[in-house]
């Protein structure tokens, strides 16, 4: 897990409280608290900044998962802290990230342990086959939102009716639009990024710079990282 809050000033420490591998999801839990420095601030001048950062948080308290056909847990009492802003999820494939994602939006159910986040969450995955629900209804919105989303991200009105004939990076900005219209408290996005020229990422980068809500992303694009987390 990889988070901007809370880097080391001097790199990227291992003793850092909010940033290490993806392979913590094959290790012994490591629960993530902030610096004190950090909690103090939240703390001050009064209480509203943190019972809003706490209410908007994503916590996972000794989740343990397997799949049915798996014998060991891919996910094992796995408890974590995760606060608004950007948290990359990072490690090698089939270490269990997009895995997580599910879990963290509730697409999937844990075996035991449990998830606790404020709803709605939205889960963005990598292959664009099919459409959103939401297209619809999203690209007749006529509300200042919708409007500038469309433009930020560049999707045109028709694109609902004519899907399949659009590129993977023209689905990828609509699914991604129609995400962030709906305003989720949680928004897990896995690889947005792959397979698309510059000038989509570029794109992408910025409209989900903006979003404030708890956001997780799976990316091994290491400049959106970067930009993001």
């Amino acid at each position: 897990l990889r988070h901007t809050t809370g880097r080391d000033p001097r790199g990227d420490s291992p003793a850092s409280a909010t940033r290490t591998s993806g392979a913590l999801l094959n290790r012994p839990p490591r629960r993530f608290t902030r610096p004190a420095a950090q909690r103090s601030r939240w703390h001050a001048p009064g209480r509203a900044r943190h019972t809003l950062e706490h209410a908007l948080a994503l916590l996972f308290d000794h989740l343990n998962f397997a799949y049915d056909s798996s014998p060991t847990d891919l996910i094992h009492d796995l408890t974590a802290h995760i606060p608004t802003g950007w948290t990359g999820v990072v490690g090698v494939n089939g270490a269990g990230k997009t895995t997580l994602l599910e879990l963290a939006t509730g697409r999937l159910t844990p075996v035991t342990g449990s998830v606790r986040r404020r709803d709605p969450a939205v889960y963005c995955a990598q292959r664009t086959d099919a459409a959103p629900a939401e297209l619809p209804q999203f690209a007749a919105d006529l509300g200042a939102r919708a409007h500038t989303l469309r433009r930020q991200l560049g999707v045109d009105d028709e694109w609902s009716a004519r899907w399949a004939t659009l590129s993977h990076g023209e689905r990828k900005r609509a699914q991604l639009a129609v995400a962030l219209w709906a305003e989720p408290a949680v928004l897990a996005v896995d690889e947005p990024t792959n397979h698309l020229d510059e000038d989509a990422t570029r794109l992408i980068a910025a409209a989900l710079k903006a979003y404030r809500g708890v956001g997780l992303l799976v990316s091994h694009d290491r400049a959106l990282l970067d930009a993001l987390c």
